[in-house]
């Protein structure tokens, strides 16, 4: 004899870890176990209405154990029916909910605070906002348990939903929340989610993204891979249309007006000063790379590349000077400085040393050097090859 509520029971493991898809009608799909397409068409042979639905939903009616039609509309697997109640959204309900009155004298029962979280959550996907409403036993639960400052109905749900985490940790406001179930980290305010984020990158740790192991992980997956030529062109379409000349130039005046790129200049050149970060190794006029097969370095023009494998006891763009030009200022990266023979050498075209940013550069390059008690060298194609 067919066991249904057996059968039930296995139908809902069964579906609880696949989505709905139109793979459901292929008994096929089910393997070795398509003794679950016999239970459910087998489900409801006792019922012809039942019986004529798709196979989802009648999942649906199985698994919800809902064993007539509701005279609404079927929304979806998930969603169900619509409720039949002229209360369409959980905003009506809460205005609704004002109106409850518990009786003193009438013993209601108390629920756990699961079996609240699990009614709620249930009603609200369902749309079963008069079920909600006119479950005494469930209100009188959720007042017994949410503290006695908090009034409105909204929040009382977001407090047992949530386990009563409904603050923002920075100032203390309500969290943030677009439905009942989906509560922000933080409150509405743009300086608190700064302040929350800023505080994860803080005390988060990356270190096992230095691992080599999962770095050579990671490009090993990436190497050689390309999109297609037709991924390639929508993606172009797709950037055309979101990034417009007027987004641009509305975002470049917003960041200029906020100072975004001011300081970004500033972290730069803090980083650059202190070694941090060297710019891309690529002469400016020829837009080129020179690499040395002697040192394994790359350089910017081929004279430096030529200098340093004649003289190994320097070190290349090792020593950083800060200088102002035109009221900003900046930092001059030395090309090669030898701590032994006490030298510092810059190698520059003749045509160039006469420029006014240049010649600033190189007074502050003397006075260091006067100071930290070196010498400074300017090498030019008349001087480089007699160099010793």
């Amino acid at each position: 004899m067919f066991d249904k509520s057996q059968a039930r029971q296995e139908i809902i493991e069964f579906y609880s870890h696949y989505k709905p898809s139109r793979f459901w009608n292929d008994p096929k799909w089910y393997g070795d176990k398509k003794y679950i397409y016999d239970y459910v068409n087998n489900y409801y042979k006792d019922n012809e209405e039942l019986n004529k639905l798709p196979i989802a939903r009648k999942c649906y009616h199985i698994i919800h154990n809902l064993n007539y039609i509701p005279k609404t509309f079927y929304k979806n697997f998930y969603e169900g029916y619509y409720d039949i109640n002229n209360i369409t959204s959980a905003k009506k309900m809460f205005k609704e909910y004002n109106n409850i009155i518990f009786d003193n004298i009438k013993k209601y029962n108390l629920l756990s605070k699961d079996e609240i979280k699990k009614i709620i959550l249930y009603c609200l996907k369902n749309q079963k906002y008069k079920e909600l409403l006119n479950n005494s036993d469930l209100n009188y639960s959720i007042n017994h348990y949410v503290p006695s400052n908090i009034n409105d109905w909204e929040i009382k749900f977001l407090y047992i939903i949530h386990n009563g985490d409904i603050y923002c940790p920075i100032c203390g406001n309500i969290k943030k929340h677009d439905k009942i179930a989906t509560l922000r980290k933080t409150c509405d305010n743009s300086i608190c989610k700064h302040a929350y984020l800023s505080n994860i990158s803080k005390t988060r740790n990356f270190s096992h993204l230095f691992d080599p192991i999962i770095i050579k992980k990671k490009t090993e997956s990436r190497k050689g891979y390309r999109h297609s030529d037709e991924t390639i062109k929508k993606i172009k379409e797709s950037n055309k249309k979101t990034w417009t000349p007027e987004k641009r130039k509305k975002l470049i005046e917003q960041n200029k007006n906020n100072g975004v790129y001011i300081k970004q200049s500033e972290t730069m050149k803090t980083k650059i000063l202190n070694g941090e970060f060297t710019p891309a190794t690529k002469n400016r006029l020829t837009h080129k790379t020179f690499y040395s097969s002697i040192t394994k370095i790359k350089y910017r023009s081929s004279w430096e590349l030529k200098f340093h494998e004649s003289h190994l006891n320097f070190e290349y763009e090792k020593m950083r000077i800060p200088y102002i030009f035109n009221n900003e200022k900046h930092v001059y990266i030395i090309d090669f400085i030898d701590n032994k023979s006490k030298k510092i050498i810059e190698i520059k075209p003749k045509s160039l040393c006469k420029q006014s940013k240049n010649i600033c550069k190189f007074r502050a390059a003397e006075d260091w050097a006067r100071a930290n008690g070196f010498q400074f060298i300017i090498l030019t194609e008349n001087t480089l090859n007699n160099y010793q």
